[in-house]
This record gives structure tokens, sequence and C-alpha cells, in this order.
């Protein structure tokens, strides 16, 4: 491989599988697997549930450990890392943004936002400047002060993003992110992806099974039985 296919690869998996164990039953959830994302892609996984999309996805976070092969984000291998620099890797390097929104109820949407840079230590005047950005390029300049309970679905899940991407992440994950909105706002939310992916140059790689969320996808990787089954790309 190539300097410059280094450089330009935000995520590499070499023979990657999963494979759990239930009592005296193995059950694979990945099968072998070797894929390549390249930095500013939009990627979504599609599949039916219990494709392997979820393991997937938990694999390239670092969340999960392969039974076999290799994980390299950003140039560095990350099954192998002490749970501490695992977890410092993820801090650095990667947003998530979830079905389930998991923002802190007790917390206001600013103070959800600002959670990721507490634990970054970034200091406090660059932390007010980062998180107003945030919010305001999900739309949610002014609800700094509201709390999850007083927000919809879709700001909610707006704010969620505005967490996934404060940190500047080079690498953005999402796991059905439109699972518990209705259409019309799942496809606002994956406009506002598109547009933080032209803009910013963020690597995406989102789940789905959702028809009208993989048609806004670059490219479209779609798993059944833990398998990779076909591989396409839209015109965008």
């Amino acid at each position: 491989m190539t300097r410059g296919t280094k450089e330009k690869s935000m995520i590499e998996l070499n023979g990657v599988s999963r494979v759990y164990q239930e009592g005296k039953n193995a059950v694979t959830a990945l099968q072998p697997t070797t894929l390549k994302i390249d930095k500013g892609e939009f990627v979504c996984v599609a599949g039916p549930s219990g494709s392997g999309k979820t393991t997937l996805l938990n694999l390239m976070a670092g969340i999960d450990t392969p039974s076999t092969g290799s994980v390299v984000i950003n140039n560095q291998q990350i099954n192998g890392l002490s749970p501490t620099h695992s977890a410092l890797m993820r801090r650095q390097t990667i947003g998530f943004v979830f079905q389930t929104f998991n923002l802190i109820p007790v917390l206001s949407a600013f103070e959800n936002v600002e959670y990721v840079l507490l634990l970054r230590r970034v200091p406090s005047p660059k932390r007010a400047a980062l998180v107003e950005k945030a919010l305001k390029s999900v739309g949610l300049g002014g609800y700094e002060g509201k709390r999850p309970f007083e927000l919809s679905g879709g700001q909610q899940q707006r704010v969620a993003v505005a967490r996934a991407i404060v940190g500047e992440p080079s690498l953005v994950l999402a796991d059905e992110p439109t699972g518990n909105l209705d259409s019309q706002t799942g496809s606002d939310l994956m406009a506002l992806l598109q547009k933080i992916n032209h803009q910013q140059q963020t690597t995406f790689v989102f789940s789905s099974h959702d028809p009208r969320v993989i048609e806004s996808a670059r490219r479209i990787i779609y798993l059944r039985d833990g398998l990779i089954s076909d591989q396409s790309h839209n015109q965008k």
C-alpha cells in the first residue's frame, strides 16, 4: 500500500470477524470481512435486523473486539489497545449518534453537547465557543438552555448530532440515527449530516434498513447474515 493510499484511508478492516459464545453454542455475528472506507466518505451500512450492522459499527468504534483480523482507524490499529487508550482514541477521533439519542435528561442542550469537551478537558472559553458553533450548525441556536423533555424527537437528535461533531472528530458513526424519527424529520436529519459531511469533510458511516435513508448515502454496503453481499454507489 502506498503512502498516499494510507493517508486517504479512514477505516480499514482486514479479515475481521465476530463470534459470540452463547452457552455451548458459537454465534457468528460477522463473518470475515475486509473493507476500506476513505476519508470524507458518506457511507450507509444497510441490511435487515440481525444482519450484523451494529456489530460492524461497534468493531469500527473499538467498542467491541474482533474474534479475528485487525481494525485500523486513521492509520492506527485499534484492536489490542488497552481500555484506557481505546477510550482516548474514541474521544479524540470518533463522534457517535445513537438511535435512542442517549441525551442526559437532567442536562440542558448546551450541557449535553459540552459533556464531550469536558471529558477532553477543553478549557472553558473554548468549550463555550465550540458548543455554540455546534448547536448553531444543527439549527438549534437559541435552544442552549432547553432540556431534552422540552425538545421534539427531531430536536433531540439534532442535539445528539451537535454532541457528535462538537469535538471536530474525523469520523462519525451513527447506528440507525433515524430509527425513532418520522419520515420527514429523518429526511431532514440526513440532509443535515450530508451538509456537515460536505462542509467539514467529516467521514460518516451510518447503519439503516430504511430505503429512504439509504438513498441519501453516496456508498452503500449491504450486509446479510454477517457478510457483505453487495456494494453500490449513488451519484450525488
